[in-house]
């Protein structure tokens, strides 16, 4: 069992919200307001990366700047750039093409007492990073691509004052979160820099309505947070892995099961067929029951305690050929159909089963694209069998197959289901685990027996679940909702006739006793 999710990482918030507090901050961040006092501060900090989109900022500002001369001389750009990987060709290169853009920009619209941008290729300390976050007036993240980018929310955290505006590259994880910042395609230098214009143009009732719905999401979901949520969630999947172990029958439960058995009143199997029963065919017709299975499944349901009901997702015609003439109860297509040991065959499904040809047409279409794959068209359901096909084609057509499938099926309320080796589309609702509570009803139970091998049994198991009295078994070495694992059918069969032969054995010792 594998948990996927979303588990975006955050900061610590009172660090950076308490950050501009400190006496360090506050020197740095005046002599800066000395410096720029008559300016709009522009800020940006990034690594040196080809992802992070320096170069494409850059021109934006750029194009801000010819578009809306007015600022000239009015606004400065501080760019960050931290050294990373420059012994690398390309990222040297790209170092060369950032310095040279910028010494041709600033030598060509510079003035002696304006350099339109502030360029700096080193670290910076926590102090003066912070210091920078809270004086400038708009904070510029345009990555091309990138992960969560904590510098936005670092950002956003660091201003109590509640001013100043972040524009956020829509290619940043962050972006999901702080949807109130001014949202950018990196890619458009032309909408990069209109949002620097709109940002430092913005009113600060609207920068502190902005600022405080984001530094609300990030306090909330702040780094502490995140690790809870991430280390919960890791423990609660280790905790369904636990319920998921598969745990083979060994001689105790094999014991334990059997005394469950033999002390019970009222017994009920549940018995799969294909794969449960029978090793699995290389053509559904070849699976028909051995002399020693049918014999088994008399013996056990001539036993009156016993009720023994034969759950398959085969045809009812099938099941009746070779299971018919037995004392049992036979479930088809998986709840479709129902047979209660010498009544007549009832239909499950009212709805009409006119989409059977359609469905038929499309796995055709797979028969023909997947070798030695097959379509069996069953009374309420259509199936697509690839046991026989080549493993890697096989997997591949099935998973081309269930999109193709779940596009058409959807409006129709239909469901597709994929067991081993096979994919089969039939109505809604119809499950063994359906048909399961339907047998739960009709009578009490202080035993019950339920065997399948396939994902199609595991709505049985779950209904079983919570049942003290039900020994649920998957044949297989996959993970289930059933309590007990056993390798094959042949040793489901060996269980069941062990269960067979205890009563033959008390019943031996009462006549001897009588006697």
């Amino acid at each position: 069992l594998v948990k996927v999710d979303v588990f975006p990482i955050s900061i610590d918030y009172e660090l950076f919200n308490d950050a501009g507090d400190k006496n360090e901050v506050i020197k740095i961040r005046d002599s800066f307001r000395a410096k720029f006092k008559d300016k709009k501060i522009i800020f940006s900090v990034d690594r040196l990366d080809y992802t992070k989109g320096v170069y494409s900022r850059l021109k934006a500002f750029e194009f801000f700047l010819k578009k809306h001369p007015a600022y000239m001389g009015k606004v400065v750009f501080i760019l960050v750039v931290v050294p990373s990987r420059d012994s690398i060709s390309k990222y040297a290169e790209r170092k060369k093409m950032i310095d040279e853009f910028i010494g041709n920009f600033n030598s060509g619209i510079g003035t002696i007492d304006w350099q339109p941008i502030i360029y700096q290729y080193n670290n910076l300390e926590f102090d003066e990073l912070a210091a920078m976050y809270t004086v400038c007036d708009l904070a510029l993240i345009t990555p091309l691509r990138d992960g969560m980018n904590l510098v936005a929310k670092e950002f956003v955290a660091s201003r109590k004052d509640r001013k100043g505006v972040l524009v956020l590259s829509s290619m940043t994880g962050a972006a999901r979160e702080l949807t109130d910042a001014l949202i950018i395609n990196p890619n458009d230098i032309e909408e990069i820099a209109e949002r620097i214009k709109e940002g430092l143009e913005m009113n600060e009732a609207e920068q502190a309505r902005s600022l405080m719905t984001m530094q609300q999401r990030i306090r909330q979901y702040d780094v502490n947070a995140w690790s809870e949520d991430f280390l919960t969630q890791l423990k609660w999947i280790k905790e369904k892995q636990k319920e998921f172990e598969v745990k083979f029958i060994d001689a105790e439960t094999n014991n334990l099961i059997i005394d469950k058995y033999r002390s019970s009143s009222k017994r009920l199997f549940l018995l799969d067929y294909d794969g449960t029963l029978v090793s699995f065919s290389s053509l559904p017709n070849m699976a028909s029951p051995q002399a020693g299975l049918l014999e088994l499944l008399k013996d056990l349901a001539d036993d009156e305690k016993n009720t023994v009901f034969i759950i398959s997702g085969r045809d009812s015609n099938t099941l009746e050929k070779w299971l018919g003439h037995l004392p049992v109860n036979i479930i088809a297509e998986h709840g479709a159909k129902i047979r209660l040991e010498d009544n007549i065959w009832e239909a499950q499904v009212r709805s009409s089963v006119k989409w059977r040809d359609e469905i038929a047409s499309i796995m055709d279409i797979y028969v023909k694209r997947c070798v030695n794959s097959f379509v069996e068209m069953k009374e309420f359901s259509v199936a697509w069998h690839y046991r026989n096909a080549n493993k890697e084609q096989g997997k591949l057509r099935a998973t081309e197959l269930y999109t193709q499938l779940e596009g058409f099926v959807k409006n129709l309320g239909l469901q597709i289901v994929t067991g081993n080796k096979v994919m089969e589309v039939r109505d809604h609702g119809i499950n063994k685990g359906v048909a399961t509570t339907k047998i739960l009803h009709r009578d009490h139970y202080d035993f019950i027996l339920a065997c399948g091998d396939d994902t199609t049994d595991e709505d049985m198991f779950r209904e079983l679940a919570n049942r003290d009295e039900a020994y649920t078994i998957k044949i297989g070495q996959e993970a289930s909702f059933a309590k007990y694992n056993l390798y094959t059918p042949q040793m489901v069969i060996s269980l069941l006739e062990k269960l067979r032969d205890t009563q033959k054995e008390k019943k031996h010792t009462q006549i001897l006793l009588n006697e």
